[in-house]
């Protein structure tokens, strides 16, 4: 078992794990292989950390089955050792990234043909309000580490439902959709209605919740039912709710009364 002190990176950590995540998927793209090795000596290099020391251990070797319950690890190394993070703390995210980025790394090449890539974009492993010149649409909530630990201290058990079943490297349609939209998960009434509408008996998102309502021309050619995608979690968000908002303070009302507002569609 390797135990390591947790540390933050600082700004030249920082750009070099950036890089170095550059770097890997314009590999990938080229070879189809995943070749540059591991930049395991940042962890430990005073040159890519800050002064910060935080009294915390981790076992940068210990597996997960999925995000869920990595984020449980870590809270409980914090709350352990009595320590207390800011989600702001963009060094610290990064480091533990960096940490666990073997295990957070996709290894399944996605894209089309000559433009295929395997590891996630850069947002995933150093939070995006790092050294970002604020041009286009926030995705810091994709952090890898932070958006789990964050859900874990602030929601418990109820995280499980916004972790992939795929594995550490998931990130699945329900966390982009939910914690894209802070409207959504800031409302009490909104996720308690959604885990009642969603959640499967084992806490995770019950299948097909992230399903797309296809397109005509995607339905003929892919054989999809007419009925692909209504009822789910993205029509509920991106349709109904925005129509609802206009006359009734969704934010504000419960589980329940939602429930009388938004049809037999999500029966």
């Amino acid at each position: 078992m390797i135990k390591l002190n947790v540390r933050a990176l600082n700004d030249e950590g920082l750009k070099g794990f950036r890089e170095y995540i550059k770097k890997t998927r314009e590999s990938e793209k080229t070879t189809q292989t995943i070749l540059l090795p591991y930049p395991a000596h940042m962890l430990n290099d005073e040159k890519y950390l800050t002064a910060t020391k935080y009294g915390v251990q981790v076992n940068s070797n210990k597996r997960f089955t999925c995000r869920f319950e990595f984020g449980k690890y870590l809270v409980h190394q914090f709350s352990n050792a009595g320590v207390t993070v800011s989600s702001e703390d963009q060094g610290l995210w990064g480091w533990l990234a960096l940490a666990y980025f073997q295990q957070l790394r996709n290894t399944k090449f996605r894209g089309k043909r000559g433009n295929k890539v395997a590891t996630q974009r850069d947002e995933h492993f150093v939070p995006d309000e790092w050294n970002n010149n604020g041009s286009g649409q926030p995705v810091g909530y994709r952090h890898s580490v932070r958006s789990i630990f964050v859900l874990v201290r602030d929601f418990g058990d109820e995280a499980k439902f916004y972790a992939s079943k795929s594995g550490m490297s998931g990130w699945g349609d329900v966390s982009e959709q939910m914690l894209s939209e802070k409207k959504v998960i800031s409302s009490k009434g909104l996720r308690e209605l959604i885990y009642d509408l969603y959640r499967d008996t084992d806490g995770y998102a019950k299948k097909g919740t992230g399903n797309k309502r296809p397109n005509q021309d995607y339905a003929r050619t892919h054989k999809v039912g007419s009925s692909g995608g209504y009822g789910k979690l993205r029509r509920l968000t991106d349709d109904y709710l925005p129509r609802i908002n206009l006359t009734y303070d969704v934010g504000g009302m419960n589980a329940e009364g939602l429930k009388t507002l938004i049809g037999d569609e999500f029966e």
